[in-house]
C-alpha cells in the first residue's frame, strides 16, 4: 500500500479527472503487460506489475480522498447557504415586527405578510378605458387562463372576481393574498398609464 507521503505527493495539483486518467492508464498498461506472460518468466512479469499496481492503488486512494474532499466542501457550502437563508428570514420577521410596533404606536394598521408559494408572471392588457373600462388578465404564456374584468375609473378591480375566476380556477396558492394585491396594483398602474396615451385620450373624448 502507498504511504501517506506518497498519496500526498500525488494529490498535489491533481484534479479528480486527472486521477481518473491515471487509474485508466495504469489498468491499460496492466492488461498490456499481462499479455506478455507467455513470453516472459514469472519474476519478470511480477517486477513489471508491482510498480504499476502500487501506482494504481495510490491513484485510487488519491481519487477517493479528493472526491471526499470535494463532497465535503459542497456540503459545507450548502449548509452555509441554508444557514444564511434562515437568518435572512429571521431578520425579515424581526424587521416586520419592529415596523408593526411603530405603526401600532402611530395608530396605523400592521403590515401584511408576503404571499407564500412561487412568484407569478402575469399577462395584462388594458382593453378599454373610460366608461365600461376592461382588462384582460391571466397567467403569462397560458392564454386559457385569461379572463376579462371590469375596471373602475380609479383603476380598481373586484378582488372576488380575480380570486374566483383566476386564482381558484388555476390553483394559484396565495396565502396572505400578496399575489392578489400585487396584481391589483399592476392593473391599476397599467390603467392609469393608459390614460396618458394620446390615442386613449381621444377614445375617451368620443365615449
Amino acid at each position: 500500500m502507498p504511504t501517506p507521503d506518497e498519496i500526498k505527493a500525488l494529490l498535489i495539483g491533481k484534479s479528480p479527472e486527472e486521477l481518473q486518467g491515471m487509474i485508466d492508464s495504469s489498468r491499460k498498461q496492466l492488461k498490456t503487460i499481462a499479455k506478455k506472460e507467455e513470453a516472459k518468466n514469472r519474476e519478470e512479469i511480477e517486477a513489471e506489475l508491482d510498480p504499476l499496481e502500487e501506482s494504481l492503488k495510490t491513484a485510487e486512494a488519491g481519487y477517493i480522498k479528493v472526491k471526499e474532499a470535494f463532497e465535503a466542501q459542497l456540503k459545507k457550502i450548502r449548509d452555509q447557504r441554508d444557514t444564511h437563508l434562515e437568518k435572512a428570514k429571521e431578520r425579515v420577521v424581526a424587521a416586520r415586527n419592529s415596523l408593526n410596533n411603530k405603526r401600532k404606536n402611530l395608530g396605523l394598521k400592521a403590515t401584511r405578510k408576503t404571499s407564500a408559494g412561487p412568484q407569478m408572471q402575469w399577462f395584462l392588457e388594458i382593453k378599454h378605458v373610460g366608461k365600461n373600462a376592461k382588462a384582460i388578465v391571466g397567467i403569462k404564456n397560458k392564454p386559457d387562463s385569461n379572463i376579462e374584468i371590469e375596471i373602475t375609473s380609479e383603476g380598481k378591480v373586484n378582488a372576488n372576481e380575480l380570486r374566483d375566476n383566476l386564482f381558484k380556477k388555476n390553483g394559484i396558492e396565495d396565502i396572505g393574498e400578496g399575489k392578489m394585491r400585487g396584481l391589483q396594483t399592476r392593473i391599476k398602474l397599467a390603467y392609469l398609464g393608459s390614460l396618458e396615451e394620446p390615442h386613449m385620450k381621444e377614445t375617451i373624448k368620443n365615449m
